[in-house]
Formats: structure tokens, sequence, C-alpha cells
């Protein structure tokens, strides 16, 4: 079993690392933020990242920082897939959580924060995102859950830099398959 888990800025890339070793290689993915989906929806709430930040937030007031992460680590070690994909962690004890399974990789995406500005509008994958003006993205990485991922960042065993083509991503993203 492999183990990649992502960090990087919001719209950096890491969706699309996901997606393409999903489609090439039989990835499995496993987001936080599908644990946090499921909550809301539950709760009749809208899935913006305003309401998963918050309820990010009180969970791991009330459990730890790594709460989402034992989770998640608890379905790789029970799914015991060939390649997992943990996108998106946010915090050391998060990592720490992944850092115990065996051949696990600190994967960190990097891309210009022009250039994922422009994507986020594009995607619009939370709610109001399409709205988003520069300065509340720029003020977005001061989040209780995007402070952290700079210091993550540095403890990476790999960085894929995103500011090219598609061709490019992809050539990164296949070397990592051979680490």
């Amino acid at each position: 079993m492999l183990v990649f888990g992502l960090v990087g800025h919001i719209a950096s890339g890491k969706g699309t690392v996901v997606e393409y070793l999903k489609k090439t290689h039989n990835a499995i993915q496993y987001r936080f933020s599908k644990i946090l989906d499921d909550i809301l929806s539950r709760l009749y709430l809208e899935n913006s990242r305003d309401n998963q930040i918050n309820l990010a937030v009180k969970l791991r007031e009330l459990h730890g920082n790594d709460v989402l992460a034992r989770v998640l680590a608890s379905d790789i070690k029970k799914d015991n897939p060939k390649l997992a994909i943990v996108d998106g962690i946010r915090y050391k004890e998060e990592l720490e959580a992944f850092r115990a399974l065996p051949d696990f990789k600190l994967v960190a995406v990097i891309a210009d924060e022009e250039i994922r500005y422009k994507r986020m509008l594009l995607r619009g994958e939370k709610a109001g995102e399409t709205k988003t003006t520069r300065k509340d993205f720029t003020n977005m990485h001061k989040r209780p859950t995007e402070i952290y991922i700079d210091a993550l960042m540095q403890t990476a065993d790999v960085t894929i830099t995103n500011n090219g083509s598609s061709e490019e991503l992809y050539k990164q993203i296949e070397g990592l398959v051979t680490l």
C-alpha cells in the first residue's frame, strides 16, 4: 500500500493530482471534506467553505486536531488500497496520524497565488466561490484551517509545482508513483 497525503493552498491543484491518480493508477481518494459534507448534509446545512471550516474547528476543539485524520487513517487501513490519496492535510497532528501508516509520503502542491485565484473562480467548487473577490481570496489564507499549510509544506517529502501545463503536472505526478 502506498499513501500520498496532499498539502497545498486553495486551488493549488490537489484535486487535479487526485483525479489524475484515480484515472491512471486506480487510486482511492480519502477527503476530510467528505466527512464534513456528510455531516452538513445530514444537518440540512449548505455545503459552503465557511460551514465546513466552522464544523471542522468545533470538531477539532472537542476531539483534537487529528480527529478527522484518525477517521481517514482507519478507513485506509480497513480498505487497504494499493494507492491511497489523502486530500488536504492541514495540521501537524493530522500529518502525524498519517505518518504512522506504512509507505506514507507527504506531497506539497504549490502554485502562484494569482493562478490559484483564477482557478477557484472558474471551478466554483464551494458555494459562493465564483463571486470571491481577490481580497477575500487572500484573506482565506488567514482562516484557522489554512494558517499551518505553509509550515506543513516545508516538511513535504516531495513538492509538485503546478504553474504550467497539464502535461507538465502529469509528468511530475508520474514521478510520485515511482518513489
